[in-house]
């Protein structure tokens, strides 16, 4: 069986909030801002890829925009968490 990715601490999980460093890490995301300025970074930089989209542009990487997105997604739920002092719902 491979590792399962969860927001829970059981025997070879690995916690939400792991890969959502690493996944903000392969995009560039500039380390120790706060959520807030990390949701506003992923949205900037989302927007710049869907304009080199609807340019037409070479450098138009359809993939890192979904990863963006989804990186967005997952960094807002986690600070929700953060604020609640619990982790999202599964």
């Amino acid at each position: 069986m491979g590792t399962k990715y969860t927001g829970y601490g059981g025997d070879g999980d690995i916690p939400l909030s792991g890969i959502h460093a690493r996944v903000t890490a392969r995009l560039g995301v500039p380390a120790g801002i706060s959520p807030a300025d990390e949701i506003g970074w992923l949205e900037r930089a989302a927007a710049a890829e869907r304009q080199l989209g609807l340019a037409g542009s070479w450098a138009h990487d359809p993939n890192r925009l979904l990863a963006l997105r989804q990186a967005r997604a997952l960094g807002a739920a986690l600070a929700e968490a953060n604020a609640r002092g619990s982790l999202p719902p599964q």
